[in-house]
C-alpha cells in the first residue's frame, strides 16, 4: 500500500456539505491496481494515511466501499445519516453516496474498495444491478457465519492484491471470489429487508385496525383527527398518512 489509494477532487461550491465547505470527491486511484479495480486496506492503515483534518469532512465516492469492523465501537455516516458500528458491523457505500468517518481509537477492521470496472461495467446488465446493491442497507449487523466469510474473503483479497502483477488468471479469480461474497451479502441483505418490511407492514395493519375500531365507535359524535390521535397515542400526522387510508378513500383536503 505504498501508493495513494484515492485521488481527491474538490466539489464545486454549490455542492457544499451541511457542515460547511465543499464535499470532497474521491476516486479509485492506485496506479498498481487501477486496471484491476480492487483494493483493500485496514482501518489502522487508513488512520496512518490521513490526518484528523481529512476525517473532519464528508466525501463522495466514485466506487463501491465495504467496511467490516472487527473490534471496538464507533460510528460511520452515509448520506448524512450516522450509524453506530461495532464488531461484526458491515458498512456499504455505493458510488455517488456521501460518507464520513468517525474512527474511534478502538475501532479495527478492513476496507474493500471496488471500482465499478471490477464488477464488469459496462455490460448488458451491470453486476451491481444484478446484485441489487442499490437496495442494500448502509449498515448491516452480520451473523456469525457471514462474519467469518467476510473476514476470510477480505484477507484473501489483501494477500492476492499485495502481489498482483496484472495477470488475467488472478484478476478472474478475484472477481469470482468477490462476486461470490457480494451474492452472499445480497442474500442476507434481502432477508433483512424482507424482515424489516414485514415488521412495518404489521405495524401499519395494527394502526389501521385500531383506528377503524375507534372510528366505528365514535364517528357519529366525534370526527376530529386530533381526537383519534389522542385516543390511540399516535400523532395526528401519522394518522393522516396515506398508508393508513383505504385504497378507495377520497383525497385529503
Amino acid at each position: 500500500m505504498g501508493t495513494p489509494m484515492v485521488k481527491n477532487r474538490h466539489s464545486p461550491p454549490e455542492q457544499a456539505s451541511p457542515f460547511g465547505g465543499p464535499i470532497r470527491e474521491v476516486r479509485f486511484r492506485n496506479p498498481r491496481l487501477e486496471t484491476l479495480g480492487l483494493d483493500t486496506l485496514t482501518v489502522a492503515q487508513l488512520r496512518q494515511k490521513a490526518s484528523p483534518e481529512y476525517f473532519a469532512r464528508p466525501e463522495r465516492l466514485e466506487f463501491h466501499q465495504l467496511i467490516y469492523f472487527t473490534a471496538g465501537t464507533g460510528a460511520h455516516q452515509v448520506d448524512f445519516r450516522r450509524y453506530a458500528v461495532k464488531k461484526g458491523t458491515l458498512i456499504t457505500v455505493r458510488p455517488k453516496q456521501v460518507q464520513q468517518f468517525y474512527l474511534n481509537p478502538s475501532l479495527q477492521g478492513r476496507l474493500l474498495l471496488i471500482d465499478p470496472v471490477f464488477l464488469g461495467v459496462p455490460r448488458h446488465k451491470p453486476a451491481e444491478e444484478s446484485l441489487a446493491m442499490q437496495n442494500w442497507p448502509a449498515c448491516l449487523d452480520l451473523p456469525q457465519q457471514l462474519r467469518a466469510d467476510v473476514a476470510h474473503t477480505f484477507e484473501i483479497v489483501a494477500r492476492e492484491t499485495a502481489c498482483y502483477q496484472g495477470d488475467a488468471l488472478t484478476a478472474r479469480f478475484l472477481r469470482h471470489l468477490v462476486l461470490a461474497l457480494l451474492l452472499e451479502i445480497q442474500r442476507f441483505a434481502g432477508r433483512s429487508l424482507r424482515s424489516a418490511n414485514a415488521r412495518t407492514a404489521g405495524r401499519r395493519s395494527d394502526v389501521a385496525r385500531l383506528l377503524q375500531e375507534e372510528v366505528e365507535v365514535a364517528f357519529c359524535h366525534q370526527r376530529s383527527v386530533k381526537y383519534y390521535a389522542r385516543r390511540l397515542g399516535y400523532s395526528k400526522r401519522l394518522l393522516l398518512a396515506p398508508a393508513w387510508l383505504p385504497k378507495d378513500a377520497p383525497p385529503k383536503r
